[in-house]
């Protein structure tokens, strides 16, 4: 009703993505190369080059972050589940959480962006550009969909509220 089904599919997606990016961080440091979870984590093993401060042992803001990971993740499936309940108001208030939750994931994903300023390394020196694209294209879809998301999501809203209000 308020939810369109690819705002479904995106938050599967991502919230699978997220998960997957928690559990490398805080499995570190067994999740890099030549150490027991290094064939779990494989994407990991090129994506740490492009994207320093996975490898920053010593980072509080990035495990920070992924514990805030873990709370959205949590907020989205309660939303999601909540949102295919038979009520009207629960499937508001769930839509109202996902248009929250979206905010909050695009702004923290800016300030990762922010923080995380040498974003590539010397060793790709030489691919600097396809470096570049690479960390921003993993990253972009973060600042991408969530804005799309609480987009798609008022708009369902404010016409039901329009069309319910005129009555």
């Amino acid at each position: 009703m308020f939810i369109p089904w690819w705002v479904y599919l995106w938050l599967v997606l991502s919230s699978v993505a997220v998960i997957y990016d928690t559990f490398y961080i805080h499995l570190r440091p067994l999740s890099f190369r030549y150490n027991p979870y290094e064939w779990t984590f494989e994407p990991y093993q090129l994506y740490r080059y492009f994207d320093t401060l996975k490898d920053n042992m010593q980072d509080r803001f990035l495990v920070i972050q992924s514990w805030l990971n873990v709370a959205e993740v949590g907020i989205i499936w309660l939303a999601m589940f909540a949102s295919v309940l038979p009520w009207k108001k629960i499937k508001f208030w769930s839509a109202m959480m996902l248009v929250v939750v979206s905010s909050f994931v695009f702004w923290k994903t800016v300030i990762y962006l922010w923080y995380d300023r040498a974003f590539v390394t010397v060793s790709l020196d030489r691919m600097y550009s396809i470096g570049v694209a690479f960390y921003y294209f993993t990253i972009g879809l973060w600042v991408i969909f969530p804005p799309l998301t609480v987009y798609a999501i008022s708009a369902r809203i404010m016409k039901v509220v329009m069309r319910e209000g005129g009555k």
